[in-house]
């Protein structure tokens, strides 16, 4: 009778183990599928946020070259072309940059980064006038006040990456 009581709390024991295991696995299962969904949501996100970036440079580097006078202005156009480049290659090890460029989705508007990346800044205005145009496209079916808040933090991120 002993041995009958022993056998019942061990296949107890052990149903319970399993249940409480295949509970677990559930719960975990549901964890991994959350965090999925929210990297996903951030991979969304970023790119806006690279929309808003490219767009920000290409002013930014219309304005200095706008501005550009020769042998009498603070810079050479050396220094406009590897200032850009800097940024662009700092900008490129970001936590947006690097989540937006995962998703390939992306890679149209991720290619036009590196696109800019590799040719020099002086010929932009010629050379990405499609890019550029299919960028403010993009923009302009954003949210007007999240473009607003982006395009703050966008301008900041530039004045931070050209230190």
């Amino acid at each position: 009778m002993t041995m009958w009581i022993i056998m019942g709390v061990l296949v107890f024991l052990i149903m319970t183990f399993l249940v409480v295991m295949a509970i677990k696995d559930k719960i975990n299962a549901k964890k991994k599928k959350i965090e999925f969904e929210n990297f996903k949501f951030k991979q969304k996100e970023s790119i806006k946020n690279v929309l808003i970036f490219i767009e920000e440079i290409y002013l930014y580097n219309e304005n200095l070259l706008k501005n550009f006078k020769p042998s009498i202005g603070k810079m050479k156009m050396g220094d406009i072309k590897n200032q850009i480049k800097n940024i662009i290659n700092n900008y490129q090890e970001t936590k947006d940059y690097v989540l937006a460029e995962k998703r390939k989705e992306n890679n149209k508007i991720i290619n036009i980064i590196k696109n800019m990346k590799k040719e020099s800044a002086t010929t932009w205005k010629k050379k990405f006038v499609d890019d550029i145009n299919i960028v403010k496209k993009e923009i302009k079916k954003l949210d007007k006040n999240f473009v607003k808040k982006e395009r703050i933090k966008a301008k900041k991120i530039l004045k931070d990456l050209k230190k």
